[in-house]
């Protein structure tokens, strides 16, 4: 979802909460 990886603002579900928050989602893809 190209979506929500251009979207700061929303959660990302996939995106764990102690290693992705702070990094961006596609990292964590």
């Amino acid at each position: 979802m190209p979506a929500d990886a251009e979207s700061p603002k929303k959660p990302l579900p996939h995106v764990r909460p102690g290693t992705g928050v702070s990094r961006p989602p596609a990292t964590v893809c």
